[in-house]
């Protein structure tokens, strides 16, 4: 009985070049580091956050008020979203027919990198931005406190009342919006793989149902 020798376009060099590990595999084989700012999210995220300021200062809305909430709300649904994004992540890793498995990890054209290992890393990168996402509002939220109990020891109090405001509306308004698109984008993910999954499943079907029968299979 021949067995049939596995068909693969990786070559002992791509299994190499493809097998990093740990934030430089993450950011490299998601080519953040070539594109930080090239994907979609990054681009809505900066579009809302340009509307939501303009908005905000038109209106002359005080930006501590503005701060205090975004920082309580992201206290509140990131830890949600987060939940959300690694289990979406558990599902990329641990649910993949083998058949599907075999297709997804072959290199892609000019790249030593698998459709595989670019999902798993664009899961990967947007599990670190809400964690960061998460960080930044804590740090605010700590710097809100220390304020409140005249903690905060600075020579020129009005001054720093000013930058630490704005910075925090800044970053944290940009970091809201960022958590929120990375959010519809992982969903987006989820779905196109799933979608995957189905058409993998009903192409095998179909090629065994063209597929003649052996001699041997009608004995």
């Amino acid at each position: 009985m021949n067995s049939e020798k596995p068909n693969t376009r990786h070559t002992k060099e791509t299994i190499q070049q493809g097998f990093l590990l740990d934030f430089k595999g993450i950011f490299t084989i998601a080519e953040f580091k070539k594109r930080p700012f090239k994907p979609l999210t990054f681009k809505i995220a900066g579009l809302a956050w340009v509307i939501f300021s303009v908005w905000t200062f038109y209106w002359k809305i005080p930006i501590y008020d503005v701060v205090v909430d975004m920082v309580n709300n992201l206290i509140i649904w990131i830890p949600c979203i987060l939940g959300f994004t690694i289990g979406g992540f558990a599902f990329l890793i641990g649910f993949i027919q083998p058949s599907l498995m075999q297709k997804i990890s072959e290199p892609r054209q000019n790249s030593p990198f698998s459709l595989f290992q670019v999902a798993s890393a664009s899961f990967a990168c947007n599990i670190i931005i809400q964690s960061l996402t998460l960080a930044v509002a804590f740090t605010a939220h700590f710097i809100m406190l220390l304020d409140s109990k005249n903690k905060s020891l600075i020579p020129y109090p009005d001054l720093y009342i000013k930058i630490v405001n704005i910075g925090a509306f800044l970053l944290i308004g940009f970091s809201f919006a960022l958590s929120l698109a990375v959010t519809v984008q992982i969903v987006l993910n989820i779905f196109n793989f799933s979608q995957l999954h189905h058409y993998n499943t009903n192409k095998e079907k179909l090629d065994q149902k063209n597929t003649p029968a052996s001699p041997e299979e009608g004995v």
